[in-house]
């Protein structure tokens, strides 16, 4: 079982496009478990803010 982060969801539009696009940039170097946590993460984050890319500016570095 992949642990999915617990957020306060504003808005979800998007977050699967979102989860699926982390999951492409991920995979190139994480194992795929470690790439659906990472993916799952961003989409996550995403959902905290209202549209497809109000979160880009609020990213955790790394």
């Amino acid at each position: 079982m992949i642990p999915v982060p617990t957020v306060k969801a504003v808005d979800t539009l998007g977050a699967g496009d979102i989860f699926h696009g982390a999951f492409c940039a991920y995979i190139g170097a994480q194992d795929f478990p470690e790439a659906l946590s990472s993916a799952a993460a961003i989409a996550a984050h995403s959902c905290q803010f209202l549209g497809t890319r109000a979160g880009l500016r609020a990213l955790p570095p790394g």
